[in-house]
């Protein structure tokens, strides 16, 4: 009897993995509901010794687990305790990756990625709705097609999704004529929304996923390099939306070179450097903590830097638009070591499966470079995202036989 409930525990938990999978491009509130039923799920399914040997035997959980219990206790050197309380609390969904890769079943996985497909699918198309002016979802506009979230958070969903139909469409032995369509879509869209950190993520993730698949020689870098700049210069000339942001991408760029202003998206990021390096010159082994750095941020801006970057004090920002400053800044390099061997035992799990093994090869590029725009694992979407997949990797790598 116990038994049997425990397997319908655990089949519902899997339902809200899908569940969640599917919310991640459509719904905030969904994902919020999920996570809870995938955590409070997992605590009522017990089994907590089984649990925490797989946990304690991968790399990546383990080096997670670390991560928590450090982020935890930079507390005893941060000022601002509930300040530094409720920023752990925006890493809540991370947690569900111990919940997701013990209690995950075999028969979920592909579940999961085609609802994560589904969702991003009913969002490009409600996007096209708004871009070609057919119907307005909410405050979606022409220029701003995003019903959901934010261009930056959409562009980084789009960039991984349209690869992973790419990857899913050309390496089954059928191909997928839908898949394709919405590649296609997924695709064009990435470049029709605002998103710069999303589309330099994809620039860069293709390359080296080629790189990766195929036999490494001058010929095959130089022709991916042609091929990847044919693609660019084809995007720029026939998006005007892209167009537009590349241009003012450099005009940011010459501004601060040329004026020292910092009044703009790359200028706030530039200066955003600059701030965090005097803060971890002052803090470089354990950083200030958790609850500390908008307030550095923000000391730094109207003292040093109150002449030359007005902006910082202006905006009052609450984190440092960056991932790795973020993690530097509040952890140091003990914190930061910490964080980067997280992502390198993630890209290290050996995966049979030659599909999720470049899809593994997708997510760390994908988030390895959106970092540089924003604190994406801080983000409730992008956070979603990658602790629905990197569960998913870290459950195939510890199956000794698995087929999806």
């Amino acid at each position: 009897m116990v038994h049997k409930l425990k397997g319908y525990i655990n089949k519902a938990l899997n339902y809200s993995i899908v569940g969640l999978a599917l919310s991640i491009a459509i719904s905030r509130a969904g994902i919020s509901i999920f996570t809870f039923l995938i955590l409070l799920l997992w605590i009522i399914e017990g089994n907590f010794k089984s649990k925490f040997n797989i946990i304690w035997s991968n790399n990546f959980l383990k080096m997670l687990v670390i991560f928590f219990i450090y982020m935890f206790l930079s507390l005893l050197w941060t000022t601002d305790l509930v300040f530094g309380l409720d920023y752990i609390r925006g890493y809540w969904i991370l947690f569900t990756i111990f919940a997701i890769s013990t209690s995950l079943k075999q028969e979920f996985i592909l579940p999961s990625i085609y609802a994560f497909i589904l969702g991003l699918g009913i969002s490009v198309f409600i996007s096209y709705g708004a871009f070609f002016e057919l119907f307005i979802y909410k405050t979606t506009n022409p220029a701003d097609p995003c019903p959901f979230m934010t261009h930056m958070d959409y562009s980084v969903l789009l960039a991984f999704g349209s690869i992973v139909m790419f990857i899913i469409a050309f390496t089954k032995q059928k191909i997928n004529w839908l898949l394709i369509t919405l590649f296609l879509a997924t695709l064009i869209m990435l470049f029709i929304v605002q998103g710069r950190t999303g589309q330099l993520a994809f620039f860069i993730t293709i390359p080296i996923l080629f790189l990766y698949r195929y036999k490494v020689n001058i010929l095959t870098v130089v022709g991916i390099s042609l091929i990847t700049i044919l693609l660019f210069i084809s995007i720029y000339s026939n998006s005007d939306n892209f167009k537009y942001r590349v241009d003012q991408a450099y005009n940011n760029v010459k501004l601060v070179v040329e004026n020292q202003n910092y009044s703009t998206s790359i200028g706030t990021r530039i200066a955003m450097w600059i701030v965090a390096s005097d803060i971890v010159q002052e803090n470089p082994i354990f950083g200030v903590g958790v609850g500390d750095h908008k307030d550095e941020m923000q000391k730094l801006g109207e003292t040093v830097y109150k002449q030359s970057m007005p902006i910082i004090t202006a905006n009052k920002y609450a984190h440092f638009h960056n991932q790795f400053l973020q993690i530097i800044v509040q952890f140091g390099l003990i914190g930061m070591i910490i964080f980067l061997l997280m992502f390198y035992y993630l890209l290290t799990l050996k995966l049979d499966n030659k599909i999720f093994d470049l899809v593994k090869i997708s997510i760390v590029f994908i988030y390895l470079i959106s970092f540089m725009g924003e604190p994406v694992l801080h983000k409730q979407t992008t956070e979603a995202l990658f602790a629905i997949i990197a569960s998913i990797l870290i459950f195939m790598s510890t199956q000794k036989s698995i087929k999806v």
